[in-house]
């Protein structure tokens, strides 16, 4: 089921564990420090920052994240120092992910030319162009050169932005329609998220994975980085980890401006630049310049994106999904299950949910860029 609401309310039955070894939590005497809105409650402890997908549990699964981080409600509410809650809307509550339907459209394309990308220098070969990291429920990559990073260039008025992060989920975030009107959850999800930072809004440019395709060599090449990785990243030490990201930029822009334009690399060097050359925006990767548009959130807490009104995230769901092999499902998979955060504190209880439930859509601007909205730039003036 893709999920509405409360589970249990609809009469499911909450499935096994997918790994009955999980960790549990330990017995502690601790008390969690509570949100108002949880106050006077038995909650079981967790460590600071601790969220699942399990939509049976009201005390930190999805039906409870806006307890704890306001960001994350429809109708973000806030509450005096006695409890009382004080209906005060921040932003307007929109919330990811939705629904992807073709015949849910209520706002007409006004997109003028497709997702235009720039690759820039990223080398998936150079340990200070990106940081690659495993959360419980996310295979995650920073990008460290900043001023060297990803840019895409949407249209809407949106200009160059700048990649920060790209994040690969399974299942897939959102739910879409398929041409025989068929609902559908993909295998997983890839998403890179920009920051639009004249408006203040992060945007993210997201495609749906179908594993029943060949090996996708470039999706093999970020999986085979995430394979060394040996950390599990946390809420507990996230900070650690930006302030790597902060550290690495600086340095390297140090080095550039000290560095003269000269090659004086050792022979060969400019053949292995040329094989490390990534592009997050391949064809390969993101395999059409067509999509789905609409206003929402971020999908885990705190479901903003730094001090960014709540439900202001801008979304661009590509209408065609990437190819990957079954057998690197699985890897992906095993890299979350199995890998660094198997047995951490932050990853107990995760069960078999990974992905929000789909989230109300009906009253905001939803759209779809299609073929007949804006010809492709290489069929423009003759190619």
């Amino acid at each position: 089921p893709f999920g509405f609401g409360n589970a249990a309310a609809q009469g499911w039955q909450r499935p096994p564990l997918t790994d009955p070894t999980r960790p549990t939590p330990s017995p502690t005497t601790a008390k969690p420090t509570l949100p108002p809105a949880l106050a006077g409650t038995d909650v079981p402890y967790r460590p600071p920052g601790y969220f699942n997908y399990d939509p049976f549990d009201g005390y930190y699964g999805p039906e409870a994240w806006a307890k704890w981080w306001p960001g994350c409600g429809t109708g973000v509410t806030q509450f005096d120092q006695s409890g009382v809650g004080v209906a005060t809307s921040i932003g307007d509550g929109r919330q990811s992910p939705i629904h992807l339907s073709n015949q849910g459209m209520n706002v007409q394309c006004e997109a003028t030319h497709e997702i235009r990308t720039r690759a820039a220098e990223f080398s998936i070969c150079d340990d200070e162009a990106g940081l690659f990291t495993i959360t419980p429920s996310r295979l995650r990559l920073d990008f460290t050169a900043q001023k060297q990073n990803p840019e895409a260039n949407l249209p809407d008025g949106f200009g160059d932005m700048t990649a920060k992060y790209l994040e690969v989920a399974y299942p897939a975030l959102h739910t879409i329609e398929d041409e025989d009107g068929k609902w559908r959850r993909y295998d997983a999800e890839y998403t890179i998220l920009h920051d639009f930072e004249r408006r203040e809004k992060a945007t993210l440019i997201s495609v749906l994975i179908d594993a029943t395709g060949n090996r996708n060599e470039r999706f093999q090449d970020l999986l085979d980085e995430w394979s060394k990785v040996d950390t599990c990243r946390t809420p507990k030490n996230d900070k650690d980890f930006r302030e790597q990201i902060e550290r690495v930029d600086d340095q390297r822009q140090l080095r550039r401006a000290t560095t003269t334009s000269e090659n004086n690399g050792p022979k060969g060097a400019r053949g292995r630049e040329l094989a490390c050359a990534f592009n997050i925006y391949h064809r390969t990767l993101m395999p059409s310049t067509y999509y789905y548009a609409y206003q929402g959130s971020m999908p885990e807490p705190p479901c903003t994106y730094k001090d960014y009104l709540p439900g202001t995230s801008e979304w661009r769901v590509i209408n065609k999904p990437m190819k990957i092999s079954p057998s690197q499902l699985q890897q992906l998979k095993s890299l979350i299950e199995n890998g660094p955060c198997k047995d951490n504190d932050y990853a107990q209880e995760t069960g078999v949910w990974r992905a929000r439930p789909v989230q109300e859509s009906d009253e905001r601007p939803y759209w779809q860029c299609k073929r007949e909205d804006f010809p492709l730039d290489c069929e423009r003036d003759g190619g």
